[in-house]
C-alpha cells in the first residue's frame, strides 16, 4: 500500500511538474524594449469619442500586463503603439422567444488595426489587426445600454491587441 502511494505521488508530480513547462516568469520583449508611447487612437468609425476610451482601456491593460511601461512622449519611449478603429458594429445576437421582431440580446464589436513600431529604427515590430466584443441584454433606452456595453468592448480589444504585442516575442 505504501508503494502504490509513493508511485501515485510521484505520477501526479510528473503531471503536475510537465504542466509548468509552458508558463512564463515576467516579459518575453527583448531587453532594449522597455517603454510604449500610445497616441490617441484614431476612430475610423461613425460612432463619436469612442477613441477615448480605447485609447484608455488600452493604457489600462498595458499597466495591469506589466511588460511594459507608458511613457508621456514618442521621444522618451522605445516603442510607439497607433490604433485605429476601424469598425463599430451593433448587431442582434437573440429575439424574445416567439417574436422575431423584438431583440433580446445584442453584439458591440469594435474592430481596430495597429502598428507596434520601435522608435529608434521606425522598424514595424508587428502590424495586426484586433476584435473586441462585448454581448448585452437592452435595459431601458437603447443608447444607455450601448454607452454601459462599451466599457467591456474596449478591454475586451485592449486585452487582444496587447496580447498580440506581448507574445509576439515568443518562440
Amino acid at each position: 500500500m505504501l508503494k502504490t502511494f509513493k508511485i501515485t505521488l510521484l505520477i501526479s508530480l510528473l503531471a503536475i511538474a510537465s504542466s509548468c513547462v509552458t508558463y512564463k516568469l515576467g516579459s518575453s520583449l527583448p531587453n532594449d524594449i522597455k517603454t510604449v508611447y500610445v497616441p490617441i487612437c484614431i476612430n475610423k468609425t461613425q460612432e463619436i469619442n469612442i477613441e477615448n476610451d480605447v485609447t484608455q482601456s488600452i493604457l489600462t491593460e498595458i499597466q495591469k500586463d506589466g511588460s511594459l511601461k507608458i511613457a508621456n512622449d514618442s521621444k522618451l519611449a522605445d516603442t510607439t503603439l497607433e490604433i485605429t478603429i476601424t469598425d463599430y458594429e451593433l448587431a442582434p445576437v437573440r429575439y424574445l422567444q416567439g417574436n422575431e421582431k423584438t431583440v433580446s440580446e445584442y453584439r458591440l464589436r469594435l474592430t481596430a488595426v495597429f502598428t507596434f513600431t520601435r522608435n529608434s529604427t521606425g522598424e514595424v515590430i508587428i502590424q495586426s489587426s484586433a476584435i473586441g466584443e462585448h454581448k448585452f441584454t437592452p435595459t431601458g433606452d437603447m443608447v444607455q445600454a450601448k454607452t454601459q456595453a462599451l466599457p467591456y468592448a474596449t478591454e475586451n480589444l485592449a486585452h487582444y491587441i496587447l496580447e498580440q504585442v506581448v507574445d509576439f516575442w515568443e518562440f
